[in-house]
C-alpha cells in the first residue's frame, strides 16, 4: 500500500512538475505579450502627445493668422478712408481748376475782343493816316 501511495505521490509530483513547466511557459508568453502591448501603449501615447503638440502649434498659427488678418483689415480700412479723403480733396481741386479755366476762357475771349478792336482801330488809324498821303 505504501508503494502504491508512493507511486501515486510520484505521479502527482510529475504531474505538478509538468503543470508548473506549462505555467512557466505561459507566463513567459504572457510577459512577452505584455511587453509588446506596453510598447504599443507607449507608442500610442507618443503619437497622442505629438498630435497634442501639433494641435497646439496649429492653434497658435491660427491665432497669429487671425491677428494678422485683423491687422491687415484695419490697415486696409485706414487706407480706404485716406483714399476717400484724397478723392474728395481732388474733386474740390478739380472744381476749382474748372472754375479757374472758365475764368481764363472769359479772360481770353475778352482779350481777343480787345485785340480785334485794337486791330480794327489801328487799321482805321492807318487808313486815315494814309488817305491824306494819297
Amino acid at each position: 500500500l505504501l508503494k502504491t501511495e508512493k507511486q501515486d505521490l510520484i505521479a502527482q509530483k510529475t504531474e505538478l512538475f509538468n503543470l508548473n513547466e506549462e505555467l512557466n511557459e505561459e507566463l513567459k508568453i504572457t510577459k512577452i505579450e505584455l511587453g509588446d502591448r506596453k510598447q504599443e501603449v507607449d507608442m500610442l501615447q507618443e503619437v497622442k502627445e505629438d498630435e497634442r503638440k501639433e494641435k497646439q502649434q496649429l492653434q497658435q498659427l491660427l491665432d497669429t493668422l487671425r491677428h494678422d488678418s485683423e491687422t491687415q483689415k484695419n490697415y486696409m480700412e485706414t487706407q480706404c478712408e485716406e483714399l476717400e479723403k484724397d478723392i474728395q480733396r481732388l474733386d474740390k481741386e478739380r472744381e476749382n481748376v474748372s472754375d479757374e479755366n472758365t475764368g481764363l476762357r472769359k479772360d481770353i475771349a475778352h482779350l481777343k475782343e480787345e485785340a480785334n478792336y485794337n486791330k480794327k482801330e489801328k487799321s482805321t488809324d492807318c487808313d486815315s493816316a494814309l488817305i491824306p498821303l494819297l
